[in-house]
């Protein structure tokens, strides 16, 4: 299961270049297939067999606990896990950045809030600009697209 759910996940492109494409067969195979939009959701049969190895290995790991030298073994291989894992999953803090406003509000935010239609505005960055949304001063929903780092 997890195999397939990581194959059909990767959606049309497949994997090894596409020789390996599970997902184009089926939707050229399955009727109405072809109309899943997010292929990536898949990946929830690859985290749900994973899950389902994950347990055998705890399992394994606590049978081997019953002999001195099928515990150390236990021991190391629990411990390498971590050491692997825990660096991994481990995520930096998000950074928070002061926005604009009064004053030093862009001129463009002023100009669209005097002569904009009080649609929604969509930024995005482009090139070596960093897209900030400015709360009031347009007067619209802002929708950001994703602001660089500092």
């Amino acid at each position: 299961m997890a195999g397939l759910g990581f194959l059909v996940a990767r959606g049309p492109l497949g994997v090894a270049a596409g020789r390996v494409a599970p997902f184009a067969w089926l939707a050229a195979t399955v009727p109405g297939f072809d109309m899943v939009r997010v292929p990536a959701r898949f990946g929830t049969l690859f985290a749900f067999g994973v899950s389902g190895l994950a347990g055998f290995g705890v399992a394994a790991v606590i049978d081997r606990l019953r002999t001195r030298t099928g515990a150390l073994v236990a021991i190391v291989t629990v411990a390498g896990t971590l050491a692997v894992v825990l660096p991994a999953a481990r995520n930096p803090p998000l950074r928070v950045r002061r926005l604009p406003s009064g004053r030093v509000v862009p001129s463009v935010y002023n100009w669209l809030a005097q002569h904009g239609d009080g649609g929604p505005l969509l930024e995005l960055p482009i090139g070596t600009s960093v897209a900030a949304v400015v709360g009031g001063a347009y007067g619209a929903p802002a929708m950001l697209s994703g602001a660089r780092p500092e």
